[in-house]
């Protein structure tokens, strides 16, 4: 009994930073408008492992660039996507926090 109340009690301070309502006020800075198709090249340092996107989009690895077109899954209608992969280009990703 004496075990549960500590870990009882223990919980109750730890949980207490986490209830308080703190508020931290952002102001939007803009928007940027991107064409979905947004690719960059991997940096010039980049290990040789990361130079290829999309190697392990099948079920065994493939290494050869360009050689796997994209196609939307059957329950999409299964056409194709008019895009290959794996890609020597990474896609864009604009989740950056500016300071």
């Amino acid at each position: 009994m004496r075990l549960f109340t500590l870990l009882l009690g223990s919980a109750t301070v730890l949980a207490l930073p986490a209830t308080a309502e703190e508020s931290f006020p952002a102001k939007l800075a803009g928007h940027a408008a991107l064409p979905a198709l947004t690719l960059v090249a991997p940096p010039a340092d980049a290990p040789r492992d990361a130079l290829l996107a999309g190697k392990f989009t099948t079920p065994s690895r493939n290494s050869t660039p360009m050689s796997l077109e994209g196609d939307v899954g059957p329950n999409y209608g299964g056409h194709k996507t008019g895009l290959s992969c794996p890609s020597s280009a990474s896609p864009y990703r604009a989740c950056r926090a500016l300071p």
